[in-house]
């Protein structure tokens, strides 16, 4: 008779993980020591340690390390090309552009020679070269491969904020986010519009919308119709951080612990 009941209440409890997870299969868990990270197209994971870059390979189990102890920490980092990524470091005033291999591609860039004194904010341009803000001049400024300047937007007060800076460009598109707000450029540098997005985090910009991050929630903004909803996450747990990719790949981190799960239904 004891062993019926168990056996009842532990069907119960499957019944009622399942319906908590919603379409979610846990598929891999993992330790990862950080506390934010980035995923680039082949999945593998990003995250930063002071003046060092882990890249960790889900497929072969392995973590690779860049570290340059002359720069100080890596203060942004840009991985959407896995093949040239970007680290920023802003106390030095430096750019480091690595392989895939987290060798240098080249020797780093003094941001002071061109022309920047200060900077807030990073990211690669997939017209090649990068993209950043030029704080002093409230401007941001497109430089190609040779580091000729090809674009810049006009005066932006709001591009003097010095706090909580994303920048990313996405489907010919450039996304600044700063202080707790979100604009968007085209990649001519025209400012596109503002969106009521406030003090949120770990942005990111798939198919035709927004996915941030707030107090331990995941919200989708569509750029479409400019509805806001609410996405339910496997769990009730409280996750402290969320990355999506594209093939319908749930990375959530809680505590220490990184839990990769899977999603029927379509971003």
């Amino acid at each position: 008779m004891v062993t019926r009941i168990a056996i009842f209440f532990f069907i119960c409890s499957l019944s009622v993980n399942a319906q908590e997870n919603d379409g979610y299969t846990l598929k891999r868990k993992i330790p990862l020591e950080t506390q934010s990270f980035k995923i680039d197209l082949f999945g593998n994971i990003y995250f930063t340690r002071g003046n060092t870059l882990v890249k960790y390979n889900l497929e072969k189990d392995e973590k690779i390390e860049y570290t340059n102890t002359f720069l100080g920490e890596v203060s942004n980092y840009d991985v959407s090309n896995p093949l040239k990524i970007l680290l920023f470091y802003q106390d030095y005033n430096q750019l480091v552009f690595l392989d895939n291999q987290l060798s240098e591609i080249r020797s780093p860039v003094r941001i002071d020679d061109l022309g920047i004194s200060y900077s807030t904010g990073i990211c690669t341009s997939h017209q090649g070269g990068f993209w950043i803000i030029n704080t002093r001049e409230a401007k941001l400024q497109r430089y190609d491969e040779n580091l000729t300047k090809q674009q810049e937007t006009g005066f932006h007060d709001f591009l003097t904020n010095k706090k909580d800076v994303l920048l990313v460009e996405k489907n010919k598109m450039l996304y600044c986010y700063l202080s707790g707000q979100l604009y968007s450029f085209d990649i001519f540098g025209n400012l596109d519009r503002h969106y009521p997005l406030k003090n949120v985090n770990n942005i990111q910009i798939i198919n035709k919308n927004i996915y941030y991050f707030y107090e331990h929630s995941l919200y989708r903004y569509n750029l479409e119709n400019n509805k806001e909803e609410k996405l339910t996450l496997p769990s009730r747990d409280e996750w402290n951080f969320v990355q999506i990719v594209e093939k319908n790949k749930y990375y959530l981190l809680k505590g220490q612990t990184l839990y990769i799960f899977h999603k029927k239904s379509h971003l």
